[in-house]
């Protein structure tokens, strides 16, 4: 294969060209990527390709030609399928389509009544999107113990107590945009320019970031400083983050945080995980029914819920809506469980005729181990947590338009330079950071 095992970074349509051989059009069944000879997977589910010919890859290519028809997406859905998942189980799938000499692969999910044709008069075009922070490595924290734990690594983090690992004493934030941060928004901000969107609320998580921190400390493992500091760190973290959002947008971006108004409760380290709870609940019914009888195990949990209230929020506002989410394929189960939520009565269905449309692209680089396994975490782990930015943003021309990429690298030396110049620090400010950030305060009162 003509694609170097030495190449830390990859191109998924190059990877997808190399591979083209090997499939046989006439026979359906789902081929395995292969890279230097091993099997290709991501997040450790197989990648494969097929074509439009089984009848689950035609019912994707027709729900897209639809919207492709009625002018809510440009034309250009080719043949070719990315299919992600067991090769003997359920896989999701994304169509190639090629827009002005960009190829990506796409995956759309309706939920809700079918539109007619065109936007049609009084159908609003709202625009959802959201990110993770930095890779659940990003933060390093080392205890008075000398041991090492990874701050916003829910998995790690829940298996650590402050009697076997020591109470933590010093963070370490991995320095630039993570490669996730990087690439995530050349796919959200490339799929909102071929739905020309004039606006998008951008769902950044800076508070249930911060519940990480205040788990850790409900559980002894950060004292009361050091979180604060966290929290300050974060918030220039969450900053950096925005700007990029927005200098690489051809829209506007209106950053959302459900949870934001509640920061000052957060900061009270007497408050306890219950207090929080009924703070929540008393302030909006919303958590009570999203949260219903069931005993909320600890603070990072309700991060994920914030997400899920930013959907239904804005698919519940009033007039006829198109919500159009528009995430990387690892999001796609947040429109799966706000609608689970309505199905099962804990929500409300909205009124009237609102509809979803998930909009996701799939992952346009790679960053493959020696045994062919992906995992975006690579980008930092793998290879020492240096910046990778530059080396993305090349492998992404194949998919994401010139001018996006230009903006993308112009705002990265912007906050480069911020950073370099030695910014006034959060403790010098006369305002904490954390106080400035640029949140509507609930998606609901947004839109």
């Amino acid at each position: 294969m003509s694609i170097q095992s030495d190449a830390s970074l990859l191109s998924m349509a190059a990877i997808v060209d190399d591979n083209l051989s090997r499939l046989d059009e006439r026979e359906p069944a789902a081929l395995q990527l292969r890279l230097n000879g091993r099997e290709l997977s991501y997040y450790g589910k197989a990648v494969s390709i097929s074509t439009t010919s089984s009848k689950r890859n035609r019912k994707l290519k027709k729900a897209i030609e639809e919207e492709m028809a009625a002018g809510r997406l440009p034309p250009g859905a080719g043949e070719l399928i990315v299919e992600w998942g067991p090769l003997d189980g359920p896989r999701d799938r994304f169509l190639m389509v090629e827009h002005e000499g960009k190829r990506n692969f796409i995956n759309v999910k309706l939920k809700g009544p079918r539109a007619k044709k065109g936007k049609g008069p009084g159908r609003e075009q709202v625009f959802v999107t959201g990110t993770c922070l930095f890779g659940k490595h990003g933060v390093r924290a080392t205890t008075d113990r000398g041991n090492t734990l990874h701050l916003c690594s829910p998995s790690e983090m829940r298996n650590a107590t402050a009697q076997t690992h020591g109470v933590i004493e010093n963070l370490d934030f991995m320095d630039g945009l993570h490669g996730y941060e990087v690439q995530s928004t050349l796919l959200r901000q490339g799929a909102l320019s071929w739905c020309g969107s004039e606006q998008v609320f951008f769902n950044a998580p800076f508070i249930p970031y911060v519940l990480y921190g205040r788990g850790a400390l409900e559980r002894g493992l950060l004292n009361r400083r050091t979180f604060l500091d966290y929290v300050d760190r974060l918030a220039a973290r969450v900053q950096d983050v925005i700007d990029y959002e927005r200098g690489v947008a051809e829209c506007a971006v209106v950053p959302l945080d459900p949870l934001y108004p509640f920061l000052d409760d957060l900061l009270d380290t007497d408050r306890t995980l219950e207090d929080f709870v009924r703070r929540l609940v008393a302030h909006d019914p919303w958590w009570g029914a999203y949260l219903g009888e069931d005993t909320v195990e600890d603070f990072e949990s309700l991060g994920f819920a914030s997400y899920v209230k930013v959907y239904h929020d804005l698919l519940s506002a009033p007039g006829d809506i198109d919500l159009w989410a528009v995430e990387m394929q690892e999001e796609m189960r947040i429109m799966k469980i706000a609608y689970a939520a309505m199905r099962d009565g804990k929500l409300s269905i909205p009124k009237g005729n609102n509809r979803t449309l998930g909009l996701y692209p799939f992952v346009q680089v790679v960053s493959p181990n020696a045994e062919g396994q992906c995992n975006m975490a690579f980008y930092s782990e793998e290879y020492g947590r240096r910046d990778l930015a530059r080396e993305i943003l090349e492998r992404a021309t194949r998919s994401v338009p010139k001018a996006i990429v230009r903006d993308a690298q112009s705002t990265l030396i912007d906050l480069e330079r911020r950073r370099s110049a030695g910014a006034q620090t959060h403790a010098e400010a006369a305002e904490p950071l954390r106080a400035r950030l640029p949140f509507s305060q609930a998606a609901g009162s947004a839109s």
